[in-house]
């Protein structure tokens, strides 16, 4: 076993980068990735693969390494009481997502099935690194371990996440308890506390010893440190964008709600000019029907002057009878005669009158009609002018609005830039502080082991050297001046980590 500390790049969170990055396991990632590389194992199990957190951090170990190795990721894709909230529709497909994108089932073979069925398709001794991660229930936890460790190698390894003491929805997980009782029958074992704590058994005594050797578990803890902060500062700049869609989705609202409103009282202005064209059209229809009326009243005039016509022939039939009549005949005759003029003057005059004054209510009735006509067209092209400007007013609105909010995004990300950078800046110097304090707290170390060194010499001589014992008290000295600058250089830190912080606070 060689243990290197790589960097590697994990393709997997380019496909789902937020169950992934983010997940409880992420913090062991470079640790099982440095592990496989290390040992390079040929068979690998994992017991509950869920989104594929630690099976592809393991598969892009295999496949940097070009390993021959094979990793069986064991699940039903169902999860548990304590994860099953978790999982979208399909966490399945998700899996097999980023196993065909960025990995190969050449080496990455996928078993949808219980944990007791997949046990009978591996042989006993055939597995090298079991990694259990289901059920974290006690009597779950150990029915799998019982159930799968004569499946390994005699120099197997078996990891065990969820070993912390960290509680998950108000509970300590049953499989802290398991892994507590199980170091008491293992003595070979190694641990993480972050990250719900990752477990590490070892079968082989040689194999741990080499492994405690040559593994440095502060680079480990330093990785999940650095991987914590840079996650939180991401988690905060999502946060930043979710307050400002938030914000910006508040203001649409309040947009659509005044647009809605306008539409509204746009409906009921067009309701209200829509009755006032049907109760003109009622007047029309209305003053058309007085107008068939009018038409009526002159037919029977016309008829009337008919009927008179007919009655001056009666007159000249008279007239005839008048010339064969007898004198008393004649005399009656002449007044009928006379008062039957009369009466047809009378009533040509009358029908003359009536239709003079018939056809002046007719013309006067139909210029009033045509000034009504002219103004129900004048009123409806100025509703139909009206609508067309409000329309347009609303557009201009919308697009002033549009480029206001253009405006302050542009402008807010400019400020957000600019603050991302001054905080660069800012950690820039902090780490050089930092790496300052480091060489300060090295040269204390240096000075402390001197004059431990010379402590020593002195005790174990017996004559006192005067230049050895002066040594010492500059060694002292020396000493005590580091701490005080190490001191000063902590609190010059500390006070101006709080600045800075709270100086980017108030910005943001």
């Amino acid at each position: 076993m060689q243990w290197n500390y790589y960097t590697p790049e994990f393709e997997c969170d380019t496909v789902n980068r937020e169950m992934l990055k983010y997940s409880p396991w992420s913090g062991h990632r470079f640790f099982i990735y440095d592990f496989i590389r290390a040992l390079q194992p040929e068979t690998i199990v994992e017991l509950g693969s869920y989104y594929g957190c630690s099976a592809f951090a393991m598969a892009q170990a295999i496949k940097d390494g070009r390993f021959c190795s094979t990793l069986w990721a064991v699940d039903t894709w169902q999860g548990d009481d304590f994860t099953q909230s978790d999982y979208q529709q399909d966490v399945y497909s998700a899996f097999c997502e980023v196993r065909d994108t960025c990995y190969s089932d050449s080496y990455v073979k996928m078993l949808r099935t219980t944990f007791d069925e997949a046990v009978q398709s591996f042989a006993p001794g055939s597995i090298n690194v079991l990694h259990i991660d289901g059920s974290h229930h006690y009597k779950d936890v150990e029915h799998d371990f019982a159930h799968w460790k004569e499946r390994l190698r005699p120099d197997g390894i078996v990891l065990f996440h969820d070993i912390s003491e960290d509680k998950v929805y108000g509970n300590i997980m049953g499989s802290h308890y398991f892994w507590e009782d199980l170091k008491k029958a293992y003595p070979w074992t190694a641990e993480f506390p972050f990250s719900l704590g990752l477990g590490v058994l070892f079968l082989d005594e040689s194999v741990y010893q080499t492994f405690k050797k040559q593994v440095d578990f502060g680079v480990y803890q330093a990785c999940n440190n650095s991987e914590a902060i840079f996650l939180k500062d991401d988690l905060r700049k999502y946060y930043f964008k979710s307050a400002d869609a938030q914000a910006y989705l508040g203001d649409l609202k309040g947009q659509v709600a005044v647009l809605n409103g306008h539409l509204k009282k746009y409906e009921q202005d067009v309701a209200g000019k829509d009755d006032y064209i049907r109760e003109l059209e009622e007047k029309l229809r209305s003053q058309a029907g007085e107008a068939e009326c009018f038409h009526t009243e002159i037919v029977r005039v016309k008829n009337d002057y008919e009927r008179t016509f007919a009655d001056e022939r009666l007159a000249a039939g008279l007239a005839e009878a008048k010339e064969s009549a007898q004198p008393e005949q004649l005399s009656q005759l002449t007044e009928e005669i006379a008062q039957i003029k009369a009466d047809y003057q009378c009533t040509i005059d009358k029908k003359e009158q009536y239709i003079s004054q018939l056809e002046e209510e007719c013309s006067h009735f139909s210029q009033i009609l045509e000034k009504q006509t002219a103004e129900i067209e004048k009123d409806y092209q100025k509703t139909i002018d009206g609508k067309e400007s409000y329309i347009k007013e609303l557009e201009a609105a919308q697009r002033e609005s549009e480029k206001q909010r253009q405006t302050q995004s542009e402008s807010y990300q400019k400020r957000l830039e600019e603050t991302l950078s001054e905080m660069a800046l800012h950690t820039g110097r902090l780490e050089e502080m930092s790496a300052a304090m480091l060489s300060l707290k090295d040269a204390l170390a240096q000075s402390t082991v001197r004059c431990n060194e010379l402590e020593m010499a002195l005790q174990s001589s017996q004559f006192l050297n005067q230049s050895l014992a002066e040594e010492k008290d500059a060694c002292r000295v020396q000493k005590e001046q580091l701490e005080a600058q190490l001191m000063k250089a902590d609190e010059q830190y500390r006070n101006t980590w709080n600045y800075k912080m709270q100086h980017w606070m108030k910005k943001t």
